[in-house]
This record gives structure tokens, sequence and C-alpha cells, in this order.
């Protein structure tokens, strides 16, 4: 095995100044090459679960698809929404149109029967007043007609 060390100092550079010595054989810089990508993956445990540029693509269509699909599902919530609104506001509409038509027959209803009250009301005052003056201008005639015997007297 050949005693290189890895550790210290940048690996590619390392490894690099290590390939372009002449001294080496094949088989010497393919061990090389091998303890640096060994030495390559103690450093960077995790480098296996780096993503490709493919994998990013492949998860940014994956992604892509998702919006879409989540975009068409809310296009047709919307939509039913919409038609739920549409729906309650023509049932509101026709429930206030029955509304107002009970409300204007009831108040008609009323005004008839409050003209009648008031005109039964009117022809009882008149009668009444008819009474009152009656008997008053009776009161004044026989006040005037006292008053006429005790002055020619």
């Amino acid at each position: 095995m050949l005693d290189y060390d890895f550790s210290k100092g940048h690996i590619g550079i390392n490894l690099y100044s290590a390939l372009i010595s002449k001294e080496l054989s094949e088989e010497e810089k393919a061990k090389l090459i091998a303890e640096a990508v060994e030495e390559v993956a103690k450093k960077f445990p995790n480098l296996e679960k780096l993503s490709t540029k493919d994998d990013i693509e492949l998860n940014k269509l994956q992604l892509q698809k998702e919006i879409k699909d989540v975009e068409l599902k809310l296009t047709k919530e919307i939509k039913d929404v919409e038609l739920k609104i549409t729906e309650l506001d023509t049932k509101l509409t026709k429930e206030i149109k029955e509304l107002d038509i009970k409300l204007t027959k009831e108040i008609k209803d009323l005004d008839i029967k409050l003209t009648k009250e008031i005109e039964g009301a009117k022809s009882t005052f008149i009668k009444w007043s008819f009474g009152f003056w009656v008997s008053q201008m009776l009161a004044l005639m026989g006040i005037g007609f006292m008053v006429f015997r005790v002055i020619n007297q």
C-alpha cells in the first residue's frame, strides 16, 4: 500500500500532485485514486445523499405536477362554492319576493280595515258633535230667553 496522507490539505490538489508524479505505476495511481475516494467518503459521509441535477429536475417536475393537481382541485372547489352561492342567492331572492308579496297584502288589508274604522269613528264623532252643538244651542237660547225675560220685567 502507498503511504500517502490525504487527510492534510486539499484532497484534489494532493491527488493531482501524486498522479502527475512519473515515479508511480498505473496500478499505484489507481490505488491512490481509491484511497482519495475513501478519504472523500470519510470527510463527507452524506455525499451519497446529495441530489444530482437530474434528481432536482425530476423533483421539480413532480412538484409542478402536484401544484397543477392542487390548482385543478382548488378551481373545482371554487366553482362548487360559487354554484352553491348562486343557488343560495336565487333561493333568498325568491323568499324575499314571497315575503314582500305577503307583507304588501297584509299592509293593504290593514289599510282597508283601518280606513273602515276611521270612517266609522267619523260618523260617530259627527253624531256626537251634532248632539253637543244642539244641546249648547238650546242652553244658550234658554239663557238668552231668561236674560230677555228678566230685562223685560
